[in-house]
């Protein structure tokens, strides 16, 4: 019966932990996706305001430059969460 409860009691641990970082990687991806729709609104009023084709083909390559950037700064930081939401089993 103790080894019983000892397990339950683990699980709703685990449970809550994991939903904290659920919730983390969450309000942390909706953020992401914010800052990345804003990102593409103000690219689309530079390249409006582009004057040549030369000038496009830079700010497109700038533009897909930064979101690789970001995309690969949101994919460590999703890392990280999920890292430390295992952290106490790695301890344990």
């Amino acid at each position: 019966m103790q080894t019983q409860m000892a397990a339950i009691s683990s699980l709703s641990w685990l449970g809550a932990e994991w939903a904290g970082a659920a919730g983390r990687m969450s309000g942390e991806f909706l953020q992401f996706m914010a800052d990345r729709v804003k990102e593409d609104v103000r690219f689309q009023h530079s390249c409006l305001q582009c004057k040549s084709p030369q000038e496009l083909q830079k700010l497109q390559a700038e533009f897909i430059q930064k979101a690789i950037d970001q995309y690969v700064a949101e994919t460590g930081k999703m890392v990280e969460i999920g890292s430390a939401a295992l952290k106490p089993f790695r301890d344990a």
